[in-house]
């Protein structure tokens, strides 16, 4: 009876850390995955600041590339100048691979600066790299 509860015991606190383990194990995947689409949002974000649109242009999705030409999307006319940016948000589906993040833009526009104006944007993964999609049919999560 003895030599019982001690297996138990035993194979409890064996359950517990294999538990443990495996809830920090996929934790650390998930800040992997974010950390992974920062970077690349900061990157996109960084090139529109530089007003680097073919750098810009790299960060869009297949199906927004379909849609803006590589020339069209370089030499359109801007009204607005970012002029800073910082990621405030981040919220990858539980798939794993597809992403809202809200990012806050300082803009000149106009003779008017606007300091940290929100904007949403969606990103897919595509053959294992974050993607922005700037033409989303629908929206990925609920406002």
């Amino acid at each position: 009876m003895k030599k019982t509860r001690i297996t138990l015991s035993a194979l409890s606190v064996c359950l517990m850390l294999f538990l443990i383990t495996g809830c920090a194990a996929l934790s650390s995947r998930s800040a992997d995955k974010k950390a992974s689409l920062e970077d690349r949002v900061k990157g996109y974000m960084q090139a529109q600041v530089d007003q680097q649109w073919n750098t810009a242009y790299s960060f869009l999705n297949a199906s927004s590339r379909e849609k803006v030409q590589r020339d069209q999307f370089i030499h359109q006319t801007r009204k607005a100048i970012y002029t800073g940016f910082e990621v405030d948000e981040i919220n990858v589906l539980p798939e794993g691979d597809k992403a809202k993040v809200r990012v806050r833009i300082d803009i000149m526009f106009m003779g008017y600066e606007l300091k940290r104006a929100p904007h949403n944007q969606q990103w897919v993964k595509e053959k294992g790299a974050w993607y922005v999609n700037i033409h989303p049919e629908a929206t990925l999560i609920d406002e």
